[in-house]
């Protein structure tokens, strides 16, 4: 039952046994989540047919530091804001990006489940751990670019531009998020 609920309100779940200090401090970290979310978003160059961004850096940091609830809370109210309209991502969301921008939310749930697991004391493990959140990211926006422009054109265009940039993010992950835990 208590899934249901957290699926209704993702943010129940985060402040259901909160105190008022607490709810405040989370309240806080959630609308700097979707600012951080929305600045990250704006810095991007406008690729065809999916832009590159900084969004997915900032997703996995936000999974990675908020943790899984708090962190997927934050990520999923961001994505259903832009969704409805508001304009929190690069552009308006053109359909080919729909796939990516729907993966943030398991990447960022993952990711801060890995990292409440132990995963992110170490560059190594952190590392790891930003690099499946990237794989689901990739998981989800090829799969629905597939269905747009094929295997190979989604593979072409949504993956191999941005390789060596999401690495660069996994590795700007893996030396900042241990300093958090520490």
């Amino acid at each position: 039952m208590s899934q249901v609920l957290s699926l209704n309100n993702p943010l129940q779940s985060v402040f259901a046994k909160s105190s008022a200090k607490n709810t405040g401090r989370y309240l806080a970290l959630f609308i700097a989540g979707i600012a951080i979310l929305t600045l990250s978003a704006k810095i991007a160059l406008p690729l065809l047919p999916v832009p590159m961004s900084l969004q997915t850096l900032a997703v996995l940091f936000i999974g990675m530091i908020y943790g899984r609830k708090l962190g997927t809370a934050t990520v999923m109210s961001y994505v259903a804001l832009g969704l409805a309209g508001i304009p929190v991502f690069v552009s308006v969301p053109n359909v080919a990006s729909v796939g990516y921008i729907i993966g943030f939310i398991p990447a960022a749930y993952i990711a801060g489940t890995l990292i409440e697991r132990g995963w992110g004391r170490s560059i190594l493990s952190t590392a790891l751990a930003a690099f499946i959140g990237t794989v689901v990211i990739y998981a989800f926006g090829i799969s629905w670019l597939s269905t747009i422009v094929g295997f190979k054109g989604a593979v072409t265009a949504g993956l191999l531009p941005f390789l060596l940039i999401d690495l660069g993010k996994v590795a700007m992950l893996a030396l900042t998020v241990p300093k958090f835990w520490k």
